[in-house]
């Protein structure tokens, strides 16, 4: 079900013509099934359900499929934002959004609550492979699992995020960057390339 007052937003953001994030927040065994695939069958459901209210409100609305998938830990009753198995619902949820030629947006920058080097490596993997994934937005910078809001998460996922940004711009390839005079010199006797005049104009790019 939509509520009511989730319906009247959505006639407010088609009369300024807002783009929409059609937000998904299924927790495994919690408001969804505990299993990926029960999990990815209602969160699709849901997608397409609430797209199809939006388009008849107001033909061709901007959308994004934006996935907040969690699953609740039995033990503790406390909820997990990042495991092997919600990153592959992730990655199900970008190959629907291309299917579907809609962009995907994620939380999965948001790490459970662990200790600090489990939380690096959560935050780490969860944001590259989402950009791996093409998925163009990720939120949750900041979040920590049940503590709710960490100013150190936030600072390094600044990090994180930058080191992903790097390898989308992937490399520079020209005659320049190439560096074939210095290879040819360093093949004729020069030995080594610490000193070769591309190092040292290159270093700091």
């Amino acid at each position: 079900t939509i509520p009511d007052d989730e319906i009247e937003r959505a006639f407010l953001y088609a009369d300024y013509g807002l783009p929409v994030k059609v937000p998904i927040t299924t927790l495994m065994g919690g408001n969804a099934p505990y299993t990926m695939a029960g999990i990815l069958a209602q969160a699709t459901a849901e997608f397409m359900g609430c797209t199809t209210i939006l388009q008849t409100i107001k033909p061709g609305m901007p959308v994004w499929y934006y996935a907040l998938f969690q699953s609740l830990d039995m033990s503790t009753g406390g909820v997990q934002y990042t495991s092997a198995e919600l990153q592959a619902l992730f990655a199900a949820v970008a190959q629907v959004s291309r299917h579907c030629k809609i962009p995907p947006t994620t939380t999965c920058t948001t790490s459970s609550s662990c200790q600090a080097q489990q939380t690096i490596f959560n935050l780490t993997q969860g944001t590259l492979f989402n950009t791996m994934l093409g998925v163009g937005e990720q939120g949750g910078s900041g979040l920590d699992g049940n503590n709710a809001y960490s100013p150190h998460s936030l600072i390094l996922q600044n990090e994180i995020m930058d080191y992903a940004k790097r390898i989308l711009r992937g490399c520079d390839i020209s005659d320049a960057t190439l560096g074939v005079d210095a290879i040819c010199q360093v093949a004729m006797g020069k030995k080594e390339y610490v000193s070769a005049p591309h190092t040292l104009k290159h270093l700091r790019t």
